[in-house]
């Protein structure tokens, strides 16, 4: 096993999914690569840059410190699998195994997918529907219902764990 060099590992971590492809992993960061890079042509055509930017973020963030998770178990000497970014599952689809498959399968597979495509689809209706209103309407729910909710379910958490680390 070829020793990888730490400064062309935080290199490569800076452009999504490069980094997995410098430790062997290419399917997976090759759709991780694919997938970052779309999500701004798909929100934009959408007219709703600023959802595509919020999910990119949180992306590159993932993408660049699991890429030093990947690089910590190479040098660990375990086996990486190239196993894809969301699609695990390596079995070619074919005219004989469309007509075999169970909706378990179908539902491993595609789970992550057709909910992100839902929820784009919703927000794209919503923000054809209210307008230019949307991206206000979203932001003073955020602030007026969920921090508020969030504070209080992270309060009554931290109590009950607290009470049960105490007895």
């Amino acid at each position: 096993m070829e020793r990888k060099s730490g400064f062309l590992t935080f290199i490569a971590a800076l452009i999504p999914g490069v980094g997995y492809m410098y430790y062997g992993l290419v399917k997976k960061g090759a759709e991780a690569l694919i997938i970052y890079l779309l999500i701004s042509p798909v929100f934009n055509v959408l007219d709703m840059n600023w959802i595509g930017t919020m999910i990119k973020i949180p992306l590159w963030l993932y993408l660049f410190f699991d890429t030093f998770n990947v690089a910590n178990r190479y040098r660990r000497g375990e086996q990486l699998q190239d196993s894809g970014f969301i699609i695990k599952d390596d079995t070619p689809i074919s005219s004989e195994t469309i007509s075999s498959i169970d909706s378990r399968i179908l539902n491993n597979k595609w789970n992550l997918v057709a909910i992100i495509f839902i929820f784009i689809g919703v927000i794209a209706v919503l923000n054809q529907v209210l307008g230019d209103n949307i991206f206000n309407i979203i932001r003073a729910t955020i602030k007026n219902c969920i921090v508020p909710a969030l504070l209080i379910v992270s309060g009554v958490y931290i109590l009950i764990k607290g009470n049960k680390k105490n007895l």
